[in-house]
């Protein structure tokens, strides 16, 4: 897996890239609040029961003692809630994240707190709900005995999002029941910016094997052009590592005695692009996240990003029904794989169709010299067999315990198992 200090880029895409977005709370988040609410007064509830419990026997029984204790209950509730009305009201919040967040990877999220007044604050709790796009079950609980007037407080803690996409983090709620823990007052700061978890970018394995995965992940990561083979520029010796289908035999035999191969050099070729087409048909309703699919992502990212090290030049298509773009950059090919997502309304057989046309339509002449690889997860294989004339190679992401159809211009690589591991037909 590559490094996050060896993806350019990546860090402008996402650090301070964040946008607003509209505040809106849900019906339920309301009830949850008044529940919450309920169910956190319950303390105070007991103790006016209890006081207003021993007034009652102590004037039936006019006991003293009773009026004394009834006394105290209520006088500890009034101080306690006089001392804790608007205790958070000088406090602010806020949360940053300090690292990259891609998939499977925990990235770094820092909160601080400040106080703005001149008084200090005692018994602060922070506490962060876990979202849904990341592996952590429980909340998040911090204990703060004094916060002093003016102090800055710093935390950090992490985060393992195992979802692509666009998230935001969750609301940082500030409490505080001080001195007695009675009529604690919070207050929460909602995060108004989003953030992009990108997929994960993996090793590919050796590219100098003679397997099929081997040999097709060469090709797309660094095409290699003969240039224009009807005109030769000259003619050298032969040097270690250049083909044999170059060899100039005519100009070779003459050097006979000396026993050197003469090589020919044509004029230098227009540069040859890896074109990817990342296939988002899914014929299931409501479905817009699939295991093999995510794989297919991690496929597409991993080639992108090893081809832009070797300095290839690269070319992400992607669409849905209504959008169709060819992405040429590599940081907005990687915005655009953090948020592609299935089109449960378009079939494969619909997908092909339009991306067939898109393609001749937006890239037109560069197919000749660079033919695509369809990178797919296989999902709407079973729907057909045969794919059109331009799509002559790439890959399909399978699971091997669900035997499905293949085809067979597409290289199979097991969906199911780490990293990228290439599965036979009979399988």
């Amino acid at each position: 897996m590559a490094s996050e200090a060896e993806i350019p880029g990546l860090r402008a895409c996402c650090i301070g890239g964040g946008h607003r977005i509209p505040k809106f709370v849900p019906i339920q988040a309301k009830i949850k609040k008044m529940r919450n609410s309920f169910l956190s007064r319950q303390k105070e509830a007991g103790l006016i029961f209890l006081a207003l419990f021993y007034f009652v026997i102590a004037t039936n029984t006019q006991t003293g003692w009773l009026f004394v204790l009834s006394a105290f209950l209520l006088g500890l509730l009034c101080l306690s809630w006089g001392l804790s009305r608007n205790k958070t009201r000088n406090l602010e919040a806020r949360q940053s994240w300090l690292s990259e967040p891609v998939k499977n990877r925990p990235f770094r999220v820092e909160v601080v707190v400040e106080n703005l007044s001149r008084s200090p604050l005692q018994e602060i709790r922070l506490e962060s709900e876990s979202p849904a796009w990341s592996d952590r079950d429980t909340p998040l609980r911090w204990a703060v005995p004094e916060l002093r007037g003016g102090e800055i407080l710093t935390e950090q803690f992490r985060f393992v999002p195992h979802r692509r996409g666009e998230h935001t983090l969750p609301p940082l709620v500030v409490v505080s029941g001080a001195p007695f823990g009675l009529f604690a007052n919070e207050r929460s700061f909602e995060s108004t910016e989003t953030f992009l978890v990108y997929p994960e970018i993996e090793q590919l394995g050796s590219r100098s094997g003679r397997s099929n995965l081997a040999t097709a992940l060469a090709d797309a990561v660094s095409p290699r052009g003969l240039g224009d083979t009807r005109s030769i520029r000259t003619v050298r010796d032969y040097r270690s590592g250049d083909d044999l289908r170059q060899v100039h035999w005519k100009a070779s035999a003459k050097r006979a005695p000396s026993g050197t191969l003469m090589v020919k050099e044509h004029h230098a070729p227009a540069p040859l692009k890896t074109i990817l087409v990342l296939d988002t048909s899914c014929a299931v309703a409501d479905r817009t996240e699939h295991p093999l699919f995510e794989k297919a992502v991690t496929l597409t990212a991993s080639i992108l990003w090893w081809a832009h090290r070797q300095g290839t030049q690269t070319v992400l298509f992607l669409g849905t029904s209504d959008r169709w773009r060819a992405v040429r950059q590599w940081n907005k090919q990687y915005e655009e794989l953090a948020r592609v997502a299935l089109s449960p309304t378009l079939t494969l057989e619909q997908w092909l169709g339009e991306a067939e046309e898109h393609l001749h339509e937006q890239l037109g002449r560069e197919l000749t010299t660079s033919p695509p690889f369809l990178i797919t997860a296989g999902i709407g294989l079973k729907e057909t067999k045969e794919l059109p004339p331009l799509f002559k190679r790439g890959f399909q992401i399978v699971d091997p315990s669900n035997d499905g159809p293949s085809v067979e211009r597409l290289i199979r690589i097991d969906g199911t198992a780490e990293g990228f591991q290439e599965t036979p037909l009979d399988v």
